[in-house]
Formats: C-alpha cells, sequence, structure tokens
C-alpha cells in the first residue's frame, strides 16, 4: 500500500475517531455503571474490534482488486465519470432566484 493512501486512511480515521458515535456511549455507559477499569476494558475491546475491521477490509478490499484485475481499473473510471457528471450538469443549470421573506415583522 503506497504511503499516501497510507496517509489518507490515517486522516480519515482520525476525523471518524474524533466524531462521537455509539462507542463513546458505551464506554460512558460502562464506566459509570461499572467503575473506570470496566470502561478502559470496553476502550481496549473496542479498539481492538476497530483494528481487526480496518485489517480485514483492507486485505479484502486488496484481494477483489487483485483478482478483478484491468477491469477494477475500468470500474474505478467509470464510478468517477459517473460522479463528475452529475456535478457538471448541476453546475451548469440555472437556478430560480428565491426571495425570502422574515417569519414576522418587528416594529
Amino acid at each position: 500500500m503506497p504511503l499516501s493512501s497510507i496517509f489518507s486512511l490515517f486522516v480519515a480515521l482520525v476525523i471518524l475517531a474524533v466524531i462521537p458515535g455509539p462507542g463513546v456511549f458505551a464506554v460512558v455507559a460502562r464506566s459509570m455503571a461499572s467503575g473506570f477499569f470496566h470502561g478502559l476494558v470496553t476502550v481496549f475491546g473496542i479498539v481492538c474490534g476497530d483494528y481487526i475491521f480496518i485489517l480485514l477490509s483492507i486485505h479484502g478490499l486488496s484481494a477483489l482488486a487483485s483478482a478483478m484485475g484491468d477491469f477494477s481499473v475500468f470500474i474505478k473510471y467509470a464510478g468517477a465519470i459517473y460522479l463528475v457528471w452529475p456535478g457538471i450538469k448541476l453546475f451548469l443549470e440555472r437556478h430560480a432566484s428565491v426571495d425570502i421573506q422574515p417569519a414576522c415583522r418587528v416594529s
């Protein structure tokens, strides 16, 4: 895996780690109900599970790309064209101007 891909994955995971989710609520609930040690064990379990999930995802996707060969390159470019085309259409279409009226007037 190239260094740029590793760095991109790292940045994405840092952003996702900053956003609180169900794991944060699980740690808080476990810590409040059972104490600091149980909360720490929960954090360790979540981190280990995340690492296992990431490793399996990376290996699975790389195996899939290897098995598909040159067809995966075609799918990559077809997906890019599919995403660029609606963007160009959205950029070029005219939007009607909207006059926003206040809900109530202050005298």
